[in-house]
């Protein structure tokens, strides 16, 4: 069988966190050797040099994607991307994982589509323009306020009201030139009847917010490999992503095995060799916050001396330094053999 492996740009593949300010790549080289000795033919490619006019029926794809400002690459990626699926490629992982990363309105579409009981429980509403919030009946209580784009909570922020949802939104949302601003105020001003265009359409996600949350649990899969690392909240602050207070012991409150069953069910239902989640306990039960499936921080499975399996009906832990190419391309193999 045929593995092609598609790199961007900078020949870049997926990332490490060990050398996050270099080139912050994985080694396709030592994927690639993994992956021969498992009898697979594997080509390394970059988007660029896709040939147009070759079938890949019977080749399998796993590709790199980006977090560019403004996404212009990554639009680039998943035309390219998509294009290999109608030619016949079979995607690892599909394209629905691919237009979620870095995208949290799509993600949350996913996430209902999966999980809607799950969903219904942070009753998410996605919106393209400031303009479709303020058109609706907004009740007054505490929000969180997304930018779909963004990583490590940067543009995630609370609201105590609905006025105060509003003035962050328009924020948020706000993404016009002063090019943009000048040409719709002469339409306004010139064209007789007509109908005013959004100056804020960068899109958005509101959510209610969860009272009495200290944290939440970044657990990623590779395969049958499980990891997990707590992330404390920044002080005075309701956010735990980015705020660097980490550790692989779990709270007491936190019940180990029972968030790595959860997180397995979960991440069986997306169905992905990969995955990435952020879990909240609120108490009672366990929150899936957000997910992605490739291109996702390493980190928790690079510099955690254990992983979980689940084996015999029960969790094991086992002990080791982890090579995430190595285990990569295990859970790559085991995605197609299964």
């Amino acid at each position: 069988m045929k593995i092609l492996i598609l790199t961007d740009y900078r020949t870049a593949f997926y990332s490490s966190a060990k050398n996050a300010r270099t080139l912050c790549t994985l080694d396709t080289i030592k994927i690639k050797e993994n992956l021969e000795k498992q009898g697979y033919e594997v080509e390394t490619s970059n988007f660029a040099d896709i040939a147009l006019d070759r079938q890949y029926t019977g080749t399998y794809v796993i590709y790199t994607s980006s977090e560019d400002r403004g996404l212009k690459y990554r639009s680039y990626i998943e035309d390219t991307i998509l294009f290999l699926k109608e030619r016949g490629a079979t995607l690892i992982p599909d394209f629905p994982f691919l237009r979620a990363h870095h995208n949290k309105s799509f993600m949350e579409m996913l996430r209902y589509d999966l999980f809607p009981e799950q969903a219904k429980m942070l009753n998410s509403k996605i919106y393209g323009t400031l303009e479709d919030l303020e058109g609706t009946e907004i009740p007054e209580q505490k929000y969180v306020i997304k930018s779909a784009y963004g990583a490590g909570s940067k543009f995630v922020k609370s609201a105590k009201n609905k006025k105060e949802l509003l003035a962050i939104a328009k924020r948020i949302s706000s993404g016009h030139t002063l090019e943009d601003v000048a040409s719709e105020y002469r339409r306004r001003i010139f064209w007789r009847g007509y109908q005013r265009g959004s100056l804020n359409r960068n899109k958005f996600i509101v959510q209610d917010f969860i009272e009495g949350l200290e944290g939440d649990v970044k657990v990623l899969k590779y395969g049958k490999r499980f990891y997990a690392l707590y992330r404390e909240n920044r002080q005075n602050d309701f956010r735990a992503s980015g705020s660097g207070n980490l550790t692989f012991a779990l709270p007491e409150t936190i019940n180990e095995e029972r968030l790595l069953s959860y997180a397995k069910t979960v991440s069986d239902k997306i169905g992905t060799p990969l995955c990435s989640m952020d879990i909240a306990w609120n108490g009672t039960e366990f929150i899936l916050i957000e997910f992605q499936c490739l291109c996702f921080g390493p980190y928790t499975a690079e510099y955690s001396s254990y992983y979980n399996i689940f084996e015999q009906g029960q969790w094991n832990k086992i002990d080791e330094e982890c090579c995430v190419e190595d285990i990569l391309c295990e859970a790559i193999h085991d995605h197609i053999k299964h």
